[in-house]
């Protein structure tokens, strides 16, 4: 979808292997029914658990990034989670950016990011990749405990 509804948007980037990027390109929550995050009213609880969910989902399958387009508005909230956000383009200048192309990395650096920056320490997905103990030890030995 991103190559063909918003080719411009992305610029030259290519994944080096399709098979291994997750495309994200709609996010919606109802931040009226979602309660705020304690440490901010910048995010939802339930932004936080999908943005989680998307980086476990990309873990336990094999992805290696998401990729993504959305307004700049939701990357700042991408940064506000701990996550390493490299922005690949842009529809505008970056006083004026409106629509913004991206990636993140689908790994454990990132998983323990987001846990700790939003305290979500118990898995996302029903099959958790990595169990929340473990999130919870730090970052010393997360790989060997991925299930």
């Amino acid at each position: 979808m991103i190559d063909n509804t918003f080719a411009a948007i992305k610029g030259g980037f290519e994944p080096e292997d399709r098979n291994r990027a997750l495309e994200a390109s709609r996010f919606a929550v109802d931040t009226q029914r979602s309660t705020r995050l304690n440490k901010s009213k910048m995010i939802t609880r339930t932004a936080a658990e999908l943005l989680k969910a998307m980086v476990e989902y990309g873990l336990h399958n094999g992805y290696e990034q998401v990729v993504f387009i959305t307004d700049a508005r939701f990357e700042k909230i991408l940064r506000f989670c701990g996550l390493s956000v490299e922005r690949i383009g842009s529809d505008g200048s970056h006083q004026s950016v409106s629509t913004v192309a991206g990636r993140f990395p689908t790994d454990h650096q990132q998983l323990q990011r987001i846990a700790r920056t939003c305290g979500l320490w118990e898995p996302s997905l029903c099959a958790p990749v990595i169990p929340g103990e473990a999130l919870r030890e730090g970052e010393q030995d997360v790989k060997a405990a991925v299930v």
